[in-house]
């Protein structure tokens, strides 16, 4: 009823991720510019946060998209909570054949062969964490040294942090510095300002109505 009355095709306001509903506002583009040129020229490590709602999950969606075929992408939106866990999934997303009984050992050996492997085909893996806030003491620690897995001069996989503020606060930490030295690209996404606001209101409903929804909206 409600999609017929508005002559909606699809619901608008929908919270999954689809590239169709993204509205590159200024903050939103910018960052997404930089984030792609910071993976892709393999500069160094990306932390991205903001708000409940402020679209750092759809960022990190479409940075997974736009990367496209000739980059291996791995999106984590919940991280395990032991280092063994995270590069387990890791390897796992990547299409690795683990053995069940590996242990963490020969899960480091083998996955780091198999990104040399990738690195000599001049293949790009990225690592996207959402939700980064949560991973454990353990998880941060791991991906300080899966940063610094080389081959050539080069890091055999780019890492992108994606989380709520608490998660900079967190990294400013003393025992996170080295970890924090990383990162070569900082952004706070903040909220669509009052301009943005119609512009993304009339996105969503023209992309969910193709081009005839009946709905308005007025400024209170």
């Amino acid at each position: 009823m409600y999609l017929n009355f508005y002559n909606l095709k699809e619901f608008p306001f929908a919270i999954t991720c689809d590239d169709r509903f993204f509205y590159e506002s200024a903050v939103h583009a910018e960052a997404l510019a930089n984030m792609m040129y910071t993976v892709q020229q393999r500069k160094g490590m990306v932390l991205v946060t903001g708000e409940v709602g402020a679209g750092k999950t759809f960022v990190g969606s479409m940075l997974g998209s736009r990367l496209g075929v000739g980059c291996q992408t791995v999106l984590i939106s919940n991280p395990p909570q032991s280092s063994k866990q995270l590069l387990g999934t890791l390897a796992r997303r990547l299409g690795m054949n683990l053995r069940a009984s590996a242990d963490k050992a020969s899960l480091v050996e083998e996955l780091e062969r198999y990104l040399i492997k990738q690195r000599a085909r001049e293949r790009l893996v990225a690592l996207i964490i959402d939700e980064a806030q949560d991973l454990s003491a353990a998880g941060l620690e791991e991906l300080r040294l899966l940063w610094n897995w080389e081959q050539g001069g080069q890091r055999l996989t780019q890492i992108v942090l994606i989380g709520q503020p608490e998660l900079r606060q967190r990294l400013l930490e003393p025992k996170w510095e080295a970890l924090r030295q990383r990162i070569v690209l900082s952004y706070h996404l903040r909220h669509l300002s009052p301009a943005d606001t119609p512009s993304y209101i009339a996105h969503r409903l023209r992309v969910a109505g193709g081009g005839e929804c009946s709905a308005q909206f007025t400024a209170s």
